[in-house]
């Protein structure tokens, strides 16, 4: 099993007179505003890498996420289990 970590960028634009703050918006509302609403976005990758099981774990944590959701495996020496 290989995990990748993929750092997108997106760049938004928009009319700040009709449009909400996208600083302030969630993914899910972002991409309605893309496709139905009031702003236009290109999406373009940054940067993509393959991690190790322990570069994943670290990962994760850093995103506030425990490690066993992706891993299936507790990590006692980051998780402090």
């Amino acid at each position: 099993m290989a995990y990748k970590q993929i750092v997108l960028r997106v760049e938004v634009l928009y009319d700040d007179e009709i449009s909400p703050n996208p600083e302030d918006m969630s993914l899910t509302d972002l991409e309605y505003e893309f496709t139905e609403g009031s702003m236009s976005a290109r999406v373009t990758t940054q940067s993509v890498k393959t991690l190790s099981k322990k570069q994943v774990s670290k990962a994760l944590i850093k995103q506030g996420s425990d490690p066993e959701f992706l891993t299936g495996e507790i990590d006692e020496e980051n998780n402090g289990s």
